[in-house]
């Protein structure tokens, strides 16, 4: 458990530097590039998005799973590496061609930009980083990458000034990107083999692969591409407002993925040796966890918006205030549906409960924005994405409710806290002021750290076991 806990941690830490540390130049850039800026970039990278999934991220999971069923033996974990690298690259060659027909076929706005950008998906056809999530050893993933990323926000700083230099900034995050995916290569010596491929391997690979993959591209629609469907209707401003509006929402949904990235090589393994109970027992601690981090977060985040919004963007990014308290629903509804789509059902191999729900979500997403965007611009499309998250998460829940009982998930110690956590946040929100007479830095703070002692004893009374791990956090 300790180890376990250790994990989840590191794992935690590299999620967010993938996504925290540009994030930490957002203030200067909303100032030196502005809403526009932000908008165009969102933009572009909303289509090299679509090919990095496609290539890397959409398959990951089915790539930890394997590594992590293999890693006893060195023969058969270097086998299952490099044929499920082939099977990346063959997939990035295509997708690299196919992107850049497009580029130079056809009269694309931005075009400098979308070639700037192709670094960045060169970086992740070389990204070997599933490999050291599968065999468990998230610290290298996460030390290995800190210096590299940190270095980015640097030369940024440095480097972008007016918003002339959105190339710049652009350059800077994909070559720092394609840095970071080659420095991996060196961990892997000893590791495994020399290349080795494997026909057989290579054609059985492509069909479970392709399971999880498929439904990712959709999920790719109504969380990436949906900003280029935005973007076709409002102006950059306002789909910058909707793009940025999301930025803390989903930094907070990566440190929460971190724990079923982390428990998914363990249910895997359990799944091998056919130890049901512990898959069960896995699922639950995991459900538990991000359950109370989602709530306690969501308060944080929604007692602090209003004052954040002009404090981190800056005074222009006001009218994004309902945008992002609406966006904040995202933290409390998509970790619960994750758990039982992206750890339990990949684990157990059930991938139509993992596929289904995200095929349906990005159907509901296209359509309601076309219908909705026109008319009500960046608040109606956020709108959107709520809608479709919760049809989305209850739809996982629902198709998994045979192999894991929903009374063991919900049981009353969680419904007594969804309760009182209603009554907090209702609370926090109204009746802390919204702006403290003091710097607006330390007033956030403060709120925040208020409602997290407010949780404290009502955990410990309601999770007793969370006293066994915060002394084991206490002792490392």
């Amino acid at each position: 458990m300790k180890k376990t806990l250790k994990d989840i941690m590191y794992n935690a830490v590299y999620q967010l530097f993938l996504i925290v540390l540009p994030l930490l130049t957002t203030p200067i850039l909303s100032r030196r590039i502005g809403a526009e800026g932000l908008g165009i970039y969102g933009y572009v990278f909303s289509i090299a998005q679509f090919l990095i999934t496609a290539i890397s991220i959409g398959m990951n999971p089915f790539r930890i799973r394997s590594i992590a069923k293999a890693q006893n033996s060195k023969k058969e974990l270097s086998s299952q590496f490099w044929n499920i690298y082939f099977m990346q690259l063959l997939i990035g060659i295509v997708s690299i061609a196919i992107y850049l027909f497009c580029v130079f076929s056809f009269d694309v706005q931005y075009k400098n930009l979308y070639l700037i950008q192709l670094l960045f998906v060169l970086g992740v056809t070389l990204d070997i980083s599933w490999f050291f999530q599968g065999i468990e050893e998230f610290a290298k993933v996460v030390t290995r990458n800190t210096l590299i990323k940190l270095s980015s926000i640097i030369l940024i700083i440095i480097f972008v000034s007016t918003k002339n230099d959105l190339w710049i900034y652009m350059l800077i995050t994909s070559g720092i990107n394609l840095i970071g995916s080659l420095v991996f290569w060196f961990g892997i010596v000893n590791r495994v083999s020399l290349p080795y491929f494997n026909k057989k391997i290579f054609k059985s690979l492509w069909k479970p692969g392709l399971m999880i993959l498929i439904p990712q591209l959709f999920m790719q629609v109504y969380t990436t591409l949906d900003k280029t469907i935005v973007g076709y209707f409002v102006n950059p401003t306002q789909l910058s407002y909707y793009d940025q509006s999301q930025k803390i929402a989903r930094i907070i949904l990566a440190v929460l993925t971190s724990i079923t990235i982390v428990m998914l090589p363990k249910l895997s393994g359990a799944r091998a040796r056919g130890e049901h109970d512990s898959i069960i027992k896995y699922t639950k601690k995991s459900f538990d966890y991000t359950l109370v981090l989602s709530i306690i977060l969501f308060n944080v985040v929604f007692a602090n918006t209003i004052t954040f919004v002009p404090w981190f963007f800056g005074t222009n990014f006001k009218p994004m205030i309902g945008n992002m308290m609406l966006v904040g629903v995202l933290i409390l509804v998509n970790p619960i549906g994750g758990v039982l789509s992206n750890q339990f059902s990949i684990a157990i191999e059930k991938d139509g409960a993992f596929a289904l729900p995200l095929i349906l979500g990005a159907f509901v997403s296209v359509i309601g924005n076309i219908i909705i965007v026109p008319r009500f611009g960046s608040v109606g499309a956020t709108f959107v994405l709520i809608f479709v998250e919760i049809i989305v998460s209850f739809l996982r829940i629902f198709l998994v409710r045979k192999e894991i009982s929903m009374k063991l998930l919900f049981n009353d110690r969680v419904c007594k806290f969804l309760l009182v956590a209603v009554l907090i946040n209702t609370g926090t929100f109204y009746l802390i002021p919204t702006t403290l007479p003091i710097n607006a830095f330390l007033g956030m703070a403060i709120k925040s750290i208020i409602i997290i002692i407010m949780y404290i004893p009502i955990l410990l009374y309601m999770f007793p076991e969370h006293k066994g791990v915060v002394k084991k956090m206490r002792s490392r």
